[in-house]
C-alpha cells in the first residue's frame, strides 16, 4: 500500500516535472524569440541611422 502511494506520487511528480520544464522551455523560445526581434529592429534602426 505505501509502495503504490510512492509511486503515484513519484509519477505524479514527473508529470508535473515533465509540464514544468516544457512551460520552462516554451518561456525561454519566447524570451529568445523577443529578444531577436528586438536586436533586428535595433539594427536595422542603427543601419538607417549610419546611411543616414
Amino acid at each position: 500500500n505505501e509502495v503504490r502511494l510512492a509511486t503515484t506520487f513519484i509519477l505524479r511528480f514527473i508529470a508535473s516535472l515533465r509540464l514544468f520544464i516544457a512551460c520552462t522551455l516554451l518561456l525561454q523560445f519566447h524570451f529568445v524569440f523577443a529578444m531577436l526581434l528586438f536586436f533586428r529592429s535595433l539594427m536595422s534602426h542603427l543601419g538607417s541611422r549610419i546611411s543616414l
